[in-house]
Order: C-alpha cells, then structure tokens, then sequence
C-alpha cells in the first residue's frame, strides 16, 4: 500500500517564528472508499454517521491546529454546547457536533466551489467552522415558537396560543406580578427583567407540561451570531493565534455574517452594498465567495426533518443564482457610488467646502430671481457631473455664474 500524504498547513510555530507545514499520513485524514478522493474534496454522498465520524476527526484536527484547547473562553463554551437541546432544525445532534460538521462541509464546499479564494482563505474558514457558534453555548432560550421554527414544528395556531398562557403564567409566579391588563410590549420588559429565572423554570417545567405546550416550544439561539463575534478576542488572545489584523477582521466577518445568506430567496441589495461595496466604489468579491462557502458548509451540516438530499442541491443552486445575481447589482451600486465619489470631490473643488447657496451668493448673485435661476442652472450642472467628465465643465459653471451675475 502507497504511503500517502495530506499535507496541512499548520499554524503552530518553529522556534524561529516561521509556519511549519505538517505532513499527516493519508489514512489518518481519511479517504472516500467510493471515488478514492480525500473526503474534504469528493462529491460522493456520505451517511450522516460516516460524515460525522470524519467530522469528529477534521474538528480536532483544526482545534490543535489553532491551538484552541489553549483558551478557557473556548473550552468552556463547547463543553457546555455538547448534549446541549438544539431545536428543532438540527436533527445532525448538539451545537458541538453541528460545529464538527461544519467544518468538515466548509471544506468539501470550499474544494468543489471555491475557486476564487485560496488556501490562506480555507485555513480562515476552517477557523470561522469552529467559531461561527460559540456564542450558543451562552444564547439558548426556550420560546413558543413562530415563523420558520414554526415551519418544521408545525405547531397549530390553538396549541401555540397555548403555550403563550403556559409561559406568561409562569412569568407570573417569577415576578410576582398580575399580567393581565399589562401591554404586550410590558409582558416583553418583564420578561426581560425575569430571563434567566425564567428560563430555568421553562427547563423544568416543560416536560411535566401537556402535549399541546410542549408542541409549540422550542429551543433557539437568538443573537448567537452576535456573541460569537463578542468571544472571538478573548479566544484569540487566550490561543495564541497568529493572526494579521486583516484576517481578524475577516474572520470578525464570516462569524457575524454567517446566517446572511441561508435564505437566497431574500437578499435584500441594500443590506449586501452597506456591506460589500466600499464608500470608494469598490465591490468585495472575496468576502462574497468567503461568505458564500461558509453558508454552503453550514446549510449542508444542518439536517432538517424531512429534508431530501436533492433539497440540498436545490438550495445550493439557489445561493449560487443568488450570488451571481448580487454582484451584477453590487456592480451597478458600486459605479454608482464611483460617479458619486468623483462628484463629490468636484463640488468640494469649486465650492471649497461652502454650500451650494454660500457659493452663488459669494459670486455675487444676491437672492432674488436672478439667485434662483442661478441655483438652478448650478444644480442640473450638477447632475450632469453623473454622466460626465466633471473636470471637462467646471469653467463652464463658473463663467455661466459669473454671465449670470454680470446680467
């Protein structure tokens, strides 16, 4: 048998401060019995045992790469996250082996769609696979549920209303207090106020309750994304990880924006050019595609009741339409924004930071009729800027204000 190697960048350091590259034999990282391909870059289908077999071994294999066992922050938050309920939308199991999973799709996605990033950006996704979560270990609520949890709960409309007496009146019992006649805006301050009591009785409580109120509440994980982002210093620092400012950020970004995109049916423009395009005129393709193969990994981890592989496939090709979309409209955003920058810097050189109604006064044109058609006339000289070369008019306006002036 032929000695294979996986060779894996690691980012543990010689004495000297440089990068090792780790050679792992091939056995150990696991290959597809199907295809013969390493199992991060076969296409084949795999039964959730066996991806979680290799997922098991892929996480580890990136938490001592990172040197993650090293933070207390980290550690702490994914012992907690193991056995931990994780709702409904997660057949795959707890938040750990969800993660576990991740990492492991980010990667097969990343060697069958990620032609436009490097390797450089694998090692950071791999890295956004382990932390992407870990905010969960301290976000999991119990809620009557609503909108797409709902979906898959497939509560009905009697028993969620039932659930919604079932909790208020455990508020009632924890803050003392009579609910009725309160607002529901009050209900929700209250709550509040009473969160984390609330939430260890609704743990205790809910398996004593009837069929009905525990068919319409469920775990979930609100603001997890935010608090990932909120531990990822201190799991740094803690780590040790060599990271450059830019990548800090990078990884800041896939963590906070992982979710954007698990719903290609509603991306929304001006959300994505806040993000994508800079003030400059500039689309961010990378940060696109390194968003786009995050989504592709973590939707392709979660496993959801009654969800077909070909589903799978389906949503895959709904982000990919979606993404080739976006960038031709973040493209018309950012020429936009161009001509933008440029009238800008035009108006800034003939107004020298007065407004619009100082200027014309100070070329002598006083209010009245004359000022007015002079605000005018500079104004649709202005919007022309848009279209074309401001540095080819600029003596034009002047000299017509001055006509103007002179009049």
């Amino acid at each position: 048998m032929k000695y294979l190697f996986f060779i894996l960048k690691s980012m543990t350091r010689s004495p000297e401060g440089r990068e090792q590259m780790v050679s792992v034999p091939a056995a150990e990282k696991g290959y597809c019995d199907k295809c013969g391909k390493n199992l991060a870059e076969c296409a084949c289908e795999l039964s959730l045992d066996d991806k979680k077999a290799r997922a098991a071994g892929d996480y580890r294999d990136a938490v001592a790469r990172f040197s993650l066992e090293s933070s207390e922050t980290f550690t702490a938050a994914m012992g907690k996250m193991k056995g931990m309920d994780h709702g409904p939308n997660h057949g795959e199991g707890d938040p750990l082996v969800h993660t576990q999973l991740v990492v492991f799709e980010t990667a097969r996605a990343f060697r069958t769609a990620g032609d436009n990033l490097s390797e450089s950006d694998l090692e950071l996704l791999q890295l956004a696979a382990v932390l992407h979560d870990i905010g969960k270990a301290g976000t999991q609520k119990y809620d009557v549920v609503s909108g797409k949890q709902n979906e898959t709960v497939g509560a009905s409309p009697e028993q969620v209303d039932a659930a919604g007496k079932w909790v208020n009146n455990l508020l009632a019992e924890v803050s003392g207090q009579i609910l009725e006649g309160l607002s529901k805006s009050n209900i929700r301050k209250l709550m509040e106020e009473h969160s984390a009591q609330m939430q260890g009785r609704i743990k205790e409580e809910l398996p004593g309750a009837g069929d009905d109120v525990r068919k319409a509440i469920a775990a979930n994980f609100r603001g997890h994304d935010d608090k990932s982002v909120e531990m990822l210093p201190a799991i740094l620092e803690q780590s040790g990880a060599k990271l450059s400012d830019g990548q800090k950020a990078d990884l800041a970004f896939v963590v906070e924006h992982h979710m954007l995109l698990l719903n290609p049916g509603d991306v929304r423009l001006p959300k994505f050019k806040e993000l994508f395009v800079s003030p400059d005129g500039r689309v961010d393709e990378r940060k696109l595609d390194l968003l786009r193969i995050m989504t592709l990994g973590d939707d392709a981890a979660s496993v959801r009741p009654g969800e077909t592989p070909e589903q799978k496939r389906a949503f895959r090709g709904q982000v990919d339409s979606a993404i080739t979309k976006l960038k031709l409209e973040l493209e018309a955003e950012a020429e936009k924004a161009r001509k933008e920058a440029v009238a800008k810097e035009f108006e800034k050189s003939i107004f020298g930071g007065s407004s619009m109604a100082e200027y014309v006064t100070g070329r002598g044109i006083p209010q009245g009729k004359d000022f007015g058609r002079a605000m005018g006339m500079l104004k649709k000289e202005l919007a022309r800027l848009r279209t074309e070369n401001p540095s080819m008019i600029a003596e034009q306006i002047k000299a017509a204000l001055d006509a103007v002036a002179l009049s």
